[in-house]
């Protein structure tokens, strides 16, 4: 039995891996290990390569959640920390699937509530054109309207349906 599979593929690579494991019905986890895909800490440079595999890894995460691991980024320098950072993670002893491993700790995808303020919305003014994709649905006309109520000079619908809609 294989207890998880790491790949430090790229986007297409990774695609043909999953296939492949499918195909075979190999059922470990999919861990995708990646350097500079995200950024975690100031500093940090993202390369839109690898931050790609991290798009798809939520994706396959999302649609084969009992094949998922889940995500690693590993920093530009390995030292045994950050060595035993990975090996823990792989372990599956922490339950992220989304992890930034630093120099200054290992880090976790969040998503957290947003305090709601109305200060900045209504203080902001359009100008100019807007465009509005999917506008003549129900919920585009009241965002054209609001985009008129603030000041926009012209707006511009389209919909997803043509010339039909």
């Amino acid at each position: 039995a294989v207890a998880g599979v790491v790949s430090l593929l790229s986007v297409e690579a990774t695609v043909s891996l999953l296939q492949n494991l499918l195909a075979a019905g190999v059922d470990a986890p999919l861990w995708c290990v990646t350097r500079g895909a995200v950024a975690a800490v100031d500093g940090d440079v993202v390369d839109p390569d690898q931050a790609g595999v991290w798009g798809l890894g939520r994706v396959i995460g999302l649609e084969h959640p009992d094949r998922w691991g889940g995500l690693i980024d590993l920093p530009a320098v390995m030292d045994d920390p950050t060595e035993e950072a990975l090996a823990t993670v792989l372990a599956g002893d922490t339950g992220e699937d989304q992890i930034a491993i630093r120099a200054t700790g290992t880090w976790a995808a969040r998503l957290t509530r947003a305090e709601a303020t109305t200060a900045v919305s209504a203080a902001w003014r359009g100008r100019g054109t807007a465009l509005v994709t999917g506008g003549t649905g129900a919920l585009g006309r009241h965002v054209a309207r609001w985009l008129a109520d603030t000041g926009v000079e012209r707006i511009v619908l389209t919909s997803r349906q043509g010339a039909e809609a």
